[in-house]
């Protein structure tokens, strides 16, 4: 389930930047809907991705560099879509979703997803860190 479901994701997140690339050189509103919503699904399917990912390993998927990449590529699609919903900034969608894809990408390619954490980083105060850490970057991506 889970591969098949990252393979969607992947998959729709290609078909945002795709989509995204066109309406940069054609203009056409068709062509933005399409990559938005495509953006949309593949958010949803990314967040069940990570959902079932967090139940299979027992903790959020930040353990590795594998984990993290794909948490980033989640937190930057979500913040680009609320950008995009709230303030109608078509020309950003472009630059972010292809960057999205390729963080999304190498993350399924590399190995090590279910790293066990360390007891040090087991502390509320870690994973508040690594929430406000992920919406940083993000933002600043």
């Amino acid at each position: 389930m889970g591969s098949t479901l990252s393979f969607l994701v992947i998959f729709a997140y290609f078909l945002s930047t795709l989509k995204h690339i066109l309406f940069l050189i054609y203009r056409r509103d068709e062509l933005l809907k399409i990559a938005i919503w495509a953006g949309v699904l593949g958010l949803v399917l990314h967040t069940l991705n990570l959902i079932i990912i967090t139940q299979k390993i027992g903790h959020l998927p930040f353990a590795n560099f594998s984990e993290s990449l794909a948490v980033f590529s989640w937190v930057m699609v979500l913040t680009y879509l609320f950008v995009e919903f709230r303030y109608k900034i078509p020309s950003l969608g472009p630059f972010v979703m292809p960057l999205a894809l390729l963080s999304i990408t190498y993350s399924k390619l590399i190995p090590g997803q279910g790293t066990p954490l360390s007891p040090l980083v087991q502390n509320i105060w870690f994973l508040i860190h690594v929430v406000f850490a992920f919406l940083g970057i993000a933002a600043f991506a």
